[in-house]
């Protein structure tokens, strides 16, 4: 299965970037800007057809883009949503509609309350949102919320929808027999793997993957003050509405952000409509508006080779490092480049000499980096999103900076408790006996695997001190009525950046799929303030390195296979991380994912000119405001 899984990995991470001349694709820098270029076109379809009918989604996805619209209601007095018709994509079944996890409540909390608040006169009245009434079938409930569609798109006269605004599904990897046979996923709204054209408005049963994303907030219930009120059993079945619907629409808008979304958003754009990525059938659609971050679009040609899309490109030395870069990884080395094989990918005519020269030494300050600006006695603050994130990004460079005589610290922001299976907790279960009630010594057993795991590979590094900080914001992601982040998050970051004083600091710059990494770097951006004076450094990992094209800031650190062979080991130390529990669409262990993402690197490097077996890539960041 592993060697299946890894010979496709190979195969989809080396595919040349993918030509999509027809499609009306956006890319963003974050979020922020792709929830106000969406909030713009809601704005713009309200401003024409001041009746329109629009359905909305819900999720983290879109929460950028309600921010905006809310900001925007706020500051324009012209913006009137008073005539506008919305209906929401999708509900849960078997929640009360004031759970703090049903659809009804995020948009009363995230849009409608908001608006009211700012303008009533000007706030939507006609709102729809899928429930099952009282003596309702779930399926008559189906059928009323699609019969209630029909009748706002015919009132309003156009016979389709103004505007779809649709999130996106990871994708997940599928089996049989203990083999891999290929990846599933991408659903829009709740229509799941399984989906056809025909579907309208129908009940769907929630796919195991679906339940286990979304189960770590039904647990976190406990953790509210009222959470006694309300179920914490993840629901089993959905009310949706149908591909038929969404594509019964003018124009569709569907936004996609993060890594972990690369996948999906290339096989939706890149294989014909079909049951087993519902997202696929809006390349039937001839309106839509695909709006992506950089890591969302990092497979697809408007990010690999961008001179190709944009007529108004214009070519700098990181352009042309960007595509000798995309040149070198399925070619020979740097000195065998030709002219030719530039203008293949797309290149103007230019110096080629001048460009090898430059390839071949614009990243040594990289290399020296560690050498001129880490000394004996600094202190070094690693942030680790999870007990894991540290060894697996950056072991060796850990190693590197202790030999340096460095004192190394690691403060690990979250508990990671959710990912831990019983098997592991039970013997700790065992040892805390009568310390706890049931339910809180299955949760420390559980965090304790984790902490005893971490203090173990660490060990093997010569760490000097770890803080497990174990922050309340793991316990708060998903509620939209309450602030993910707390002071208590903020003060015990700061507390400890006070104690120490560190001269450098590292922290995860990428998003994972539950959002402890992106809380944690903003818990450590609002601890620093604006008085911070230690140099900062963001590490990647899960899915992508740092682009080598862009050299400002870059950090590498090179080393060989003995250290790869200890990297490998100390990872293997979070032995409940093996086999995990949330896997993604990259069914690769974490040891696998690291050895295989350092080695790409340091091969790219070495044919870059560079001697490199392999390599860990850093950014320091020039201020605060830059932390991605």
């Amino acid at each position: 299965m592993r060697i299946l899984w890894f010979l496709f990995a190979i195969n989809i991470f080396a595919l040349e970037g993918i030509a999509i001349d027809t499609y009306d694709i956006e890319i963003c820098d974050d979020s922020a800007e792709m929830g106000k270029k969406a909030a713009n076109i809601v704005l713009g379809v309200i401003r024409e057809h001041p009746d329109a009918v629009i359905v909305l989604p819900t999720g983290s996805t879109p929460v950028k883009m309600y921010q905006a619209l809310v900001e925007s209601f706020r500051e324009d007095s012209t913006v009137d949503f008073s005539k506008v018709t919305f209906f929401n994509l999708d509900e849960y079944i078997g929640l009360d509609r004031d759970h703090p996890l049903s659809y009804h409540f995020y948009m009363q909390k995230v849009f409608y309350e908001k608006l009211e608040k700012i303008d009533t006169a000007r706030s939507p009245k006609n709102r729809h949102i899928p429930y099952v009434g009282e003596g309702e079938s779930p399926q008559e409930a189906a059928t009323r919320y699609e019969e209630t569609l029909t009748s706002a798109i015919q009132a309003r006269g156009r016979g389709k929808a103004d505007l779809v605004v649709l999130g996106i599904g990871g994708a997940y990897p599928v089996f049989s027999e203990g083999s891999f046979v290929g990846l599933e996923g991408g659903h829009i709204g709740f229509n799941e793997p399984g989906s056809t054209i025909q579907d309208r408005t129908k009940v769907v049963e929630l796919t195991a993957k679906t339940k286990k994303d979304t189960a770590f907030r039904f647990r976190a219930l406990k953790f509210r003050e009222d959470g006694g009120k309300y179920s914490q059993e993840v629901p089993s079945e959905a009310l949706t509405l149908g591909i038929a619907d969404i594509l019964n629409s003018d124009q569709v808008v569907l936004l996609a952000n993060g890594e972990e979304k690369s996948i999906v958003v290339y096989e939706a754009l890149t294989h014909e409509p079909n049951p087993k990525f519902p997202a696929t059938f809006l390349r039937l659609h001839d309106r839509v508006k695909w709006i992506f971050d950089r890591d969302a679009a990092s497979r697809l040609e408007e990010s690999k080779r961008p001179w190709k899309k944009d007529k108004d490109f214009v070519w700098n030395k990181s352009a042309f490092r960007q595509a000798v870069i995309e040149a070198l990884s399925n070619s020979d080395p740097l000195e065998k480049i030709s002219q030719a094989d530039l203008q293949e990918i797309g290149v103007p005519k230019a110096d080629i000499a001048l460009i090898k020269a430059d390839v071949k030494s614009y990243l040594k300050d990289a290399f020296s980096y560690i050498d001129e600006h880490f000394k004996s006695g600094d202190e070094v603050l690693i942030f680790s999103p999870h007990p894991d994130d540290d060894v697996i990004t950056m072991a060796a460079t850990m190693k590197r900076l202790k030999e340096k005589g460095c004192v190394v610290r690691v403060a690990y922001l979250t508990s990671g408790e959710n990912s831990v299976r019983n098997e592991f907790a039970a013997p700790i279960y065992d040892e805390l006996n009568g310390c706890h009630d049931d339910g809180e010594r299955q949760r420390e057993a559980r965090i304790q695997v984790r902490e005893r795991e971490a203090r173990a590979a660490v060990a093997k590094l010569g760490v000097d001190e770890t803080v497990f900080l174990r922050s309340p914001y793991y316990y708060q992601r998903g509620f939209v009525d309450l602030p993910s982040i707390t002071d208590k998050d903020v003060q015990a970051v700061r507390s400890l950046l006070k104690r120490i004083e560190p001269q450098h600091i590292f922290y995860s710059a990428e998003a994972d799929p539950h959002g402890a990494h992106g809380l944690g770097k903003e818990v450590m951006k609002r601890a620093l303030g604006s008085n911070n004076r230690a140099n900062v450094y963001g590490y990647r990992g899960a899915y992508e390195e740092w682009p080598l094209y862009d050299s400002e800031g870059l950090v590498i650190e090179p080393f060989d296979q003995a250290m790869m062979d200890e990297k490998i080991e100390i990872i293997k130390c979070h032995k409940s991380q093996i086999n995990p529990l949330f896997p993604s669409f990259d069914v690769r262990e974490f040891w696998e994912r690291a050895r295989d993402r350092n080695q790409q690197t340091g091969q790219l490097l070495e044919k870059m000119g560079y001697k490199c077996s392999y390599a860990e890539v850093f950014k320091e960041v020039s201020s605060l405001s830059e932390l991605r």
